[in-house]
């Protein structure tokens, strides 16, 4: 196991994603080898049923820091990702990590409503409306950004019509104000 684990090392060095993350597979793997053998290797027949729950604990022992060492160095060939790195062997990574750790790596996706078409889907931000004239002075126009339903939409098109009249009255008002000489001289 040593020279295996050392040789597989040596690979490392290479820094070629493809070799790099095969090799870290590996040498995980040699440590869950390792751990499961420990685990399921033969058992001493001549144990009373104590005896024999004491070599079990002392096996498990032995055993846990190799389970340990092969869920580090799979979560290692996972860091490879953020270097642009993904092929089978980080994959296989993660296959192994998901029985691991299947609390983390084996996490079933939410389900959500398909969206079959752009047209049928609104992003919209929701926001506290504004009056109808603060918002036409601010932007020129005034839009809803609520998701419109259907049978709001004729109540939408009648406030914007609303707002549309609010701008040209106000835009008429200035207009007349700009008729009115302005003297200042004293009376």
């Amino acid at each position: 196991m040593k020279v295996a684990t050392q040789e597989f090392s040596k690979l490392l060095d290479y820094e070629v994603g493809l070799v790099t993350s095969a090799a870290t597979f590996y040498l995980a793997e040699i440590y869950t080898d390792f751990s499961r053998d420990l685990k399921e290797s033969e058992r001493p027949k001549d144990l009373s049923p104590a005896e024999r729950e004491e070599y079990e604990l002392a096996i498990d022992d032995q055993a846990y820091p190799f389970e340990e060492k092969a869920i580090a160095t799979h979560k290692s060939n996972l860091d490879l990702i953020s270097r642009g790195v993904y092929n089978e062997w980080i994959e296989k990574s993660l296959q192994k990590l998901a029985k691991f750790v299947p609390a983390r790596y084996d996490k079933k996706e939410e389900e959500s409503a398909v969206i079959t078409s752009p047209d049928t889907y609104l992003f919209a931000v929701k926001r506290q409306e504004e009056p109808a004239h603060l918002a036409s002075k601010r932007s020129g126009t005034w839009e809803s950004t609520k998701a419109v339903e259907p049978n709001q939409e004729a109540k939408q098109a009648e406030s914007k019509k609303t707002v549309e009249n609010v701008h040209s009255a106000e835009s008429a008002q200035d207009n007349a104000f700009k008729d009115i000489p302005n003297d200042k001289s004293p009376d």
